[in-house]
């Protein structure tokens, strides 16, 4: 019986109600109508032999009668509480369409297997390049999931610059050598992923030997096999290429470049998102007017650079420098000028500094470098060397300002020469940087700079000899 025909079935306390009144009123009937019987029997019958009869008779009906009307009225009540089925009706076009496709949606097992395994590989993928938002970490990732999940010979991202003139290969794996893959770089519209890129479609080649754009990544791969590239596309900026190859011709089915094409869509929104993490981080930690670092992440550069110069007993030198006459310049010439005065001097001193090397804003036209693996000759050296760069650059600009001179005052201060805290570096350094400009500006100072013969050397030009200064990355605190 089901579950409905059971609750059914199950009277509640109304009915048990209804069902004791009927079977009081059907006896009271009964026994009433027997009364009458018994009567008149008595009156004109045989008493001695048909009273006893009748009264069994009268005993017999009144307990078929209290069972009959017991069991109509349950009767009653459980036909009421049966769902009845609903009643036809019409079915419009897109409802008959969409029962007709559910019909014929009949898979087999193999191919049920097949549906499963794909959902399966979609959800893999997708959880395991959820998992990161750090871009490198991301491609990683992705070459990790892709290596173990797919079956492919080799696989790419390549990723448009920033300026959307060219393709980089930034993951990769498949090739005789992978690092000779990465960072290659193809022009807009060159090969089969640089017009996959120029036409946002994708290009399947069944056979890489009959099309000329193929390029089997300038010969790291055999020109062999089949090819299908995607692009990576986040609403409808075009993000880069996805490559998947493999040794076969004609070995992508309609069926895999489906599924393969949603890969490349959960690839392109992770890649989205981790820009755009990074763009965000970059924000909280540029200064907005020159692109270089701010104050806040400078000091935390400087905590952790502070560390390891004193666990490997390395020197650390802070510079201080100070844009001469700065607040005149913007007085005469105007302040659109003078922030693009400021963009250019932060360009200049940029590109002549080490990658190691971290340069910041400090504040309006103050900036300030940190130097690790360098004492305080070397300081002095970095120091003068870009004060006269700063000095000889013909800065260009509004029309009446063109080819208008500027200098910078610096003051430096060294670990451990200088400073054994490490708000002594900056605070001696900036203690120095005054000491400049009360001597004329345009100098270098070391501090201290009373008595100190290589500061007394730089401010009157004869610098000291350039010292040796370590240029491969500072060893990294384990």
């Amino acid at each position: 019986m089901s579950l409905v025909s059971k609750k059914a079935m199950q009277p509640p306390l109304a009915l048990w109600a209804r069902l004791i009144v009927v079977a009081g009123l059907t006896y009271v009937i009964v026994h009433l109508a027997g009364y009458i019987l018994v009567a008149i029997i008595g009156q004109f019958g045989d008493t001695a032999t048909a009273l006893p009869t009748a009264i069994t008779w009268w005993k017999t009906l009144e307990a078929m009668a209290v069972v009959t009307a017991v069991v109509v009225v349950s009767g009653q009540a459980v036909r009421r509480r049966v769902p009845r089925p609903p009643a036809p009706v019409a079915i419009d076009p897109w409802l008959s369409g969409l029962a007709h496709d559910a019909e014929r949606i009949n898979l087999s097992p193999s191919v049920a297997r097949a549906v499963i395994r794909d959902l399966s590989l979609l959800y893999a993928i997708g959880r395991g390049i959820s998992a990161t938002i750090e871009l490198d970490e991301l491609l990683n990732r992705i070459t990790e999931l892709l290596q173990r999940h797919l079956r492919l010979r080799e696989f790419a991202v390549l990723l448009l610059d920033d300026e959307g003139q060219y393709l980089q290969v930034k993951a990769a794996y498949g090739f005789p050598s992978n690092l000779r893959v990465q960072d290659m770089i193809f022009q807009m519209g060159e090969g089969v992923s640089g017009e996959v890129v120029r036409t946002g479609e994708q290009i399947y080649v069944p056979d890489v030997t009959l099309d000329q754009r193929y390029l089997s990544y300038r010969g790291e791969l055999p020109a062999e096999g089949a090819l299908l590239s995607l692009p990576l596309r986040y609403k409808k900026e075009i993000l880069g290429v996805v490559n998947f190859g493999r040794k076969k011709c004609r070995s992508f089915s309609d069926s895999e470049i489906r599924l393969l094409a949603l890969v490349a869509n959960q690839i392109s929104l992770a890649i989205a998102n981790a820009r755009l993490y990074s763009k965000t981080r970059e924000l909280a930690v540029r200064d907005d007017l020159t692109g270089l670092y701010n104050r806040r992440h400078f000091l935390e550069v400087l905590q952790i650079e502070w560390k390891r110069a004193v666990r490997f007993h390395r020197g650390l030198a802070v510079l201080m420098l100070d844009v001469d006459h700065f607040k005149a310049f913007n007085d005469d010439f105007g302040h659109l000028h003078g922030d693009h005065v400021l963009r250019e001097i932060s360009a200049l001193l940029r590109r002549n500094l080490r990658e190691v090397d971290t340069l910041a804003r400090f504040g309006g036209e103050e900036f300030i470098a940190l130097l690790p693996d360098t004492d305080r000759d070397g300081a002095i050296h970095v120091g003068e060397k870009l004060r006269r760069m700063v000095e000889l650059e013909r800065f260009q600009g509004a029309q009446q300002a063109e080819n208008h001179p500027m200098t910078v005052s610096i003051g430096i201060s060294v670990y451990p020469d200088d400073a054994l805290q490490m708000d002594d570096l900056i605070d001696h350094a900036d203690i120095a940087l005054y000491e400049a400009k009360d001597g004329g500006r345009n100098k270098t100072v070391c501090y201290p700079a009373n008595g100190d013969a290589s500061a007394h050397a730089v401010q009157h030009g004869t610098e000291p000899p350039a010292p040796e200064r370590s240029f491969a990355e500072p060893e990294v605190d384990e």
